[in-house]
Order: structure tokens, then sequence, then C-alpha cells
């Protein structure tokens, strides 16, 4: 499958099992061609229910992926400190579409607090408000905008289970 898109820059993703998509594993996720992957592919990488990645690595790698192809941050400028508002700006908008694939209940409070919290600029506001929600009351609105009640590390039959029961 990377040959293929390798070679013709088109994959379908739909139909393979997640436990081997491209080989995707954290390894794979956390390599130095991770930032350089095409937005469509990862879209559809993000979107599925069986990966076998922790939901931080996979924000981690996200926050790396995005800063490759925000062109005023790229690899010259991963020291956060040294950013202005425009630089968080820029981000936000090369995440926009990629963040409510987060499933960011499935994040420890502290990593949430090390990691996520940092970045709570590039969120938009009524998502992090929602997050915020989750981690201080331990409750979700009817209304959630981001991807909750699926965890990438379930089995497919997991998720229809838990499906019947909701």
């Amino acid at each position: 499958m990377v040959l293929m898109y390798m070679y013709t820059g088109e994959v379908n993703l739909t139909n393979q099992p997640g436990t081997n998509i491209l080989g995707l594993s954290q390894p794979f996720i956390t390599s130095k061609e991770f930032p350089s992957l095409d937005k469509d592919i990862l879209y559809g990488l993000l979107k599925r229910d069986d990966l076998q990645i922790e939901e931080v690595v996979v924000w981690d790698c996200l926050i790396k992926w995005g800063i490759e192809q925000t062109s005023s941050l790229g690899s010259k400028n991963n020291d956060r400190t040294k950013w202005n508002k425009n630089n968080y700006e820029a981000l936000k908008k090369t995440l926009r579409k990629f963040i409510i694939l987060i499933r960011f209940t499935a994040i420890s409070s502290a990593d949430f607090f090390d990691k996520i919290r940092p970045y709570n600029a590039v969120i938009p506001n009524h998502i992090y408000e929602e997050i915020m929600e989750f981690y201080m009351k331990n409750t979700l609105s009817k209304t959630t905008t981001f991807l909750h009640v699926l965890e990438r590390s379930k089995s497919n039959q997991t998720l229809l289970n838990q499906n019947l029961l909701v």
C-alpha cells in the first residue's frame, strides 16, 4: 500500500483493516516522515476508530504535523515560547479540520494539562470549553463537537457493542 501511494499518489484507506493500515503503528506515526504525510491521508487515518495508538501520541504527532505544514512555523520554529498570536492562528488554521477527530476523553487529565492545554489557542473555543467541562465535571454535553464515544484502541466488536448500548 505504501508503494501504491508513493508511485500513484493515491490510496484508498476505507477498506483496509486498522491493525495493519500502511503498517501503521506508533513507530510510523512518530517517525520523521510522518510530518510530511498528505493532509487527506492524515484525515483518513484520524477518522478511523481502529488505530492501535494512544490518543495523546496521536495529538503529539498531529501538532508536529501541523507545525511542519504551517509555512510560518515549519521546522525552523519549533520553540513555542517564541510564538506570537499569529503563529498560533496559523497553526489553528492548519489543524482546523483535524481537531474534532481527536478523542480528548481518551487522554488522561495529566496529559491534557501537559500536552493539550499549552495549545489551547489552536482549539476552537467551543470545543475547548467542552473538553474543560469533561475534565472538570466528568460530564459531556449532548451537543459535544469532538469525538468522544469511541477510543481508537478498541476492537470493532467492542465498538459495535458500545453503539448498541447507547
